[in-house]
């Protein structure tokens, strides 16, 4: 049975996830590879509250409705999140093969005008990081990684993104 309603956006999809099931498994995952992170287990709750934290620290960077967000990153249960985030920012989500060369990414994000570069591991940042100085428009770069923490201003953890939308907007 499907609870899909036609004519509902991405996001009007998700929360009727939410509020239909939200005790229910959305998402089951190995922990070891994300540091334990919830014991391998999102409830539709659960992820809502992981969305929620990441497009607040979204809007308190300044992101705007129409802009460009890029994502270079392989499949992950934080993929999920900030797609989704992104999506109810009103935002726009620019996919990048995390197989691309330095010249391949300066491109895409300079030619999409991204404000924001989410990577899904240290060695994909460390790409990002090559080509940073010529991708003038590209304000922060923020590392799917719960424990990544940094000493460069233009870089930040997804965990340091959550926190700061949990303090500017008290999710």
């Amino acid at each position: 049975m499907s609870h899909w309603v036609n004519g509902q956006t991405m996001s009007e999809a998700f929360y009727h996830s939410v509020n239909a099931f939200p005790e229910r498994s959305a998402q089951l995952f190995n922990p070891d590879l994300y540091h334990g992170d919830n014991n391998g287990h999102f409830t539709w709750r659960e992820v809502a509250d992981r969305v929620e934290n990441i497009a607040s620290g979204l809007l308190s960077m300044g992101l705007n409705k129409k802009d460009r967000v890029a994502m270079m990153s392989p499949n992950s249960p934080y993929w999920t999140h900030t797609d989704i985030a992104v999506i109810n920012c009103g935002a726009v989500l620019v996919t990048i093969y995390p197989t691309l060369s330095v010249n391949e990414i300066r491109y895409i994000v300079n030619d999409s005008e991204c404000r924001y570069l989410f990577v899904g591991n240290e060695s994909i940042l460390q790409k990002a990081i090559d080509g940073l100085d010529e991708m003038p428009g590209l304000e922060k770069i923020i590392v799917m990684d719960l424990k990544y923490q940094s000493q460069d201003k233009r870089i930040i953890s997804l965990t340091d993104l959550m926190e700061m939308g949990k303090r500017d907007f008290g999710h």
